[in-house]
């Protein structure tokens, strides 16, 4: 499609300019954001969605579909931080911003719209000679930031504790680092796998390990053995009632002057028994 200059196409791609701006100041949504050359008289529409890394093959997935029913759509799908595509949509960059947490007081404002469409979590796995059936929430922060290092100091063997860890940058981990570890980071002297698998096969092999797998992820995994937090077992059931501790939860984003547009069509088509599908067959837990 040629670029027209029109009036609508330089003020799409300074907005898209923008988007970059964001990145660039913070944590990045749209690294590598090429601009969006749209012409108004065009009949094709544009949908341009960024945000949580943590959602983003699940929404290539959806997007697959949705677009076989629009197929008047063109879709520009980024990947990067919550914050950053919420500032991206309140100052009209983006069409939905994805966030994998709700909004804040601080953040909300009149006009926008938050939309619950998925769950995913962390289990919590451990190595052989862990007889333990419980973890406090505490006690699992402690020993993945390194701050416990023997498993008598949590109840269990008079062995080092193992973490094991995913790499520095995986969706996984941010999770771990952000969610349970508040901030902080994996211990230093863990053992990195480049893949879930790997970090299973790890955990099953290593004597007196921890580690952690998103649900999704347990799909493809080696068996291995698994510990609930706080007295819940993670699974789809206490995923999707919040009660497990460790439950992520992955939120669409509009504008409320949105409701008759793309945004708005892809909304719903995620909220659809097709699009929950979708979200089921990722291993994410669908919420309608």
């Amino acid at each position: 499609m040629t670029d027209s200059h029109t009036p609508h196409t330089t003020s799409r791609r300074a907005a898209l300019l923008a988007l970059a701006g964001v990145a660039a100041s913070g944590d990045a949504v749209a690294a590598g954001l090429k601009f969006w050359p749209f012409d108004r008289r065009s009949s094709r529409k544009p949908l341009l969605i960024a945000g949580a890394h943590a959602m983003f093959a699940l929404n290539q997935s959806l997007l697959e579909a949705f677009k076989k029913a629009h197929s008047n759509i063109d879709v520009v799908l980024e990947s990067g931080a919550s914050l950053s595509a919420l500032i991206a949509l309140k100052r009209g960059s983006v069409d939905i911003a994805v966030m994998s947490r709700d909004l804040k007081t601080s953040e909300d404002e009149n006009g926008l719209r938050n939309y619950l469409v998925a769950r995913n979590g962390v289990a919590i796995a451990v190595g052989p000679g862990i007889r333990l059936a419980n973890l406090r929430g505490h006690q699992v922060r402690a020993m993945l930031s390194g701050e416990v290092s023997n498993w008598s100091q949590v109840g269990g063997p008079n062995a080092p504790v193992r973490v094991v860890s995913r790499l520095r940058g995986s969706v996984g981990r941010e999770f771990v680092e952000s969610f349970i570890l508040e901030g902080s980071d994996i211990a230093a002297t863990a053992i990195e796998c480049d893949s879930a698998r790997k970090l299973t096969q790890m955990v099953a092999s290593t004597p007196y390990a921890i580690g952690f797998i998103s649900i999704k992820d347990k799909l493809t995994a080696v068996p291995v053995g698994y510990i609930d937090v706080d007295g819940v077992q993670a699974s789809r059931e206490t995923m999707l009632s919040g009660r497990y501790p460790y439950t992520q939860s992955l939120y669409l984003v509009t504008m409320s002057d949105h409701q008759q547009t793309t945004a708005k069509l892809f909304v719903d088509f995620v909220r659809s028994a097709a699009g929950q599908a979708l979200v089921d067959a990722a291993g994410m837990v669908g919420t309608y």
